[in-house]
Parts: structure tokens; C-alpha cells; sequence
């Protein structure tokens, strides 16, 4: 047997759009990629956005820069821009409209899985009809006591 007792086969494709999709049409099994390249492509590509999720947090973040010449002085506005924009709290708005970052809401979020931390409906059935008996209980307990106090002798 391979590492943790599995064996894994490794397929490579050209590009990372050929990755992501072979995962969604079942190819293979997983992909890995840059976490902007998967929030972009699960934000533009994908309809259902519980066709693909993502799993585990990201491991080793490094973000992303621009690159000058040593001895290049462009860096400073760019820097400035990006400082002021920090603090105007526009880059955090650019995050969450284009779901990107940490700041964005991660794809697939809302997508029912063991680990997902959001609830629907469908999912809380239980807990409705349990609330549902304690209070329809309160309610004919509360009406019972109504009525003894309305026949009771004076």
C-alpha cells in the first residue's frame, strides 16, 4: 500500500481549468490549485454551487504581489494605493463582492456537508417538531389551567 495506506494515481493536465474540470465531471478525484484559482473558477464557472466544494482550510498562505525592478521607485504608489484602499476598507468590499479572500464567503458555504456550519430546513426537522411538541404542550397545559380557573366553584 501507498502513503496512509492508499494508493494514489497522479494525472497532469495542462492547465488548471482542465484540473478543475475533470474533478467536476468525475475524471478524478480532487485537484490541487491556488485558492483564488478555485474561488474564481466555482464563482464563474459553476451553476450549482454544491457541484464542487472546497475542504479543509488553506494550508500555507502566501498571497499574491506585483514584482518591480530593484531599482525601480514604481512600487511606492502602487504600495500607497494599496494602503489607502486598506484603510478606506474598499479592498475588504472587493473581497466580498467577488467571494475572494478571507473576507469572502467561501464557495459551496451554504452546500450540506458533515463539517458545514450552516443549517436548513431540511435539516432541522427534529429540532421543529421537538420545539413544535414543547409548545403546542405549554399551549394545552396553559389552556387546561384556563378552563379549571373558569369551572372551578366559586
Amino acid at each position: 500500500k501507498g502513503h496512509y495506506g492508499h494508493v494514489f494515481d497522479v494525472i497532469w493536465l495542462e492547465t488548471w481549468e482542465e484540473c478543475m474540470d475533470a474533478v467536476r465531471n468525475g475524471t478524478v478525484d480532487a485537484t490541487f490549485e491556488d485558492e483564488p484559482v478555485v474561488q474564481y473558477y466555482l464563482t464563474t464557472t459553476i451553476d450549482d454551487p454544491c457541484a464542487l466544494v472546497t475542504v479543509g482550510k488553506p494550508f500555507n498562505p502566501v498571497g499574491y504581489g506585483f514584482a518591480f525592478a530593484d531599482d525601480s521607485l514604481d512600487f511606492i504608489p502602487y504600495s500607497r494605493a494599496i494602503v489607502r484602499l486598506q484603510e478606506l476598507g474598499i479592498l475588504t468590499r472587493l473581497a466580498r463582492n467577488y467571494s475572494i479572500g478571507p473576507n469572502g464567503p467561501a464557495p459551496g458555504a451554504g452546500c450540506s456537508q458533515g463539517n458545514s456550519q450552516s443549517f436548513y430546513i431540511d435539516e432541522m426537522w427534529g429540532l421543529m417538531i421537538l420545539v413544535g411538541c414543547i409548545v403546542g404542550a405549554g399551549a394545552l397545559c396553559h389552556f387546561l389551567i384556563f378552563l379549571a380557573r373558569c369551572f372551578a366553584p366559586a
